[in-house]
């Protein structure tokens, strides 16, 4: 009969347009969620801009944008304010009048600007070898003379980790001075 069946799969006519939320990072995965098409596509893209990125690649905001825009969808950008409000409105009211001062870093901050490996944060990777004891002392056993401080030495990452770590070394030095 000359009835189309009801049940067949059409293809849409029109390619819809999304509107894709871009933070000031994120991932190819993630942006190739948003606009509704596979990581393959959004890879493809970031080839012919000459980015080479896997899935799980960080993108800076000005980088995803341009994908965005080229595959045709339209962007809508996040910035550390609306970040700011979000914290306000889910759990720390009052976050932006109690601020003297405001600085947000990104992976990507720390690759780029600090040339911290796959910009990462903390020192080194975070591996089970790499955690608690097993992280480098404040005292080399390697070097005399040579004393570490921070989120990569034992006793480990986090701000109460790295403060201790630094009044370990205010102890150490002092007496080692002494010490011929």
């Amino acid at each position: 009969s000359g009835e189309p069946n009801q049940h067949a799969f059409e293809q849409p006519t029109e390619k819809i347009i999304y509107d894709v939320n871009v933070p000031e990072n994120i991932t190819v995965g993630d942006l190739a969620q948003q606009m509704a098409v596979k990581a393959g596509a959004v890879i493809k893209e970031l080839m012919s801009l000459g980015v080479m990125a896997n899935i799980n690649q960080m993108l800076d905001q000005d980088t995803a944008t341009l994908v965005v825009e080229e595959l045709g969808h339209r962007v809508v950008l996040k910035s550390a304010e609306e970040v700011e409000e979000r914290l306000e409105e889910t759990g720390l009211p009052g976050l932006s009048e109690n601020l003297a001062t405001s600085l947000m870093l990104t992976p990507l901050d720390f690759q780029n600007r600090l040339n911290s490996v796959k910009g990462a944060g903390f020192s080194l990777e975070p591996r089970i070898t790499q955690s608690a004891y097993f992280r480098p002392h404040n005292k080399s056993e390697e070097v005399d003379g040579l004393y570490l401080v921070g989120a990569g030495t034992h006793p480990g990452a986090g701000m109460p980790a790295v403060l201790s770590s630094a009044k370990v070394i205010d102890n150490l030095i002092p007496a080692v001075s002494h010490v011929s």
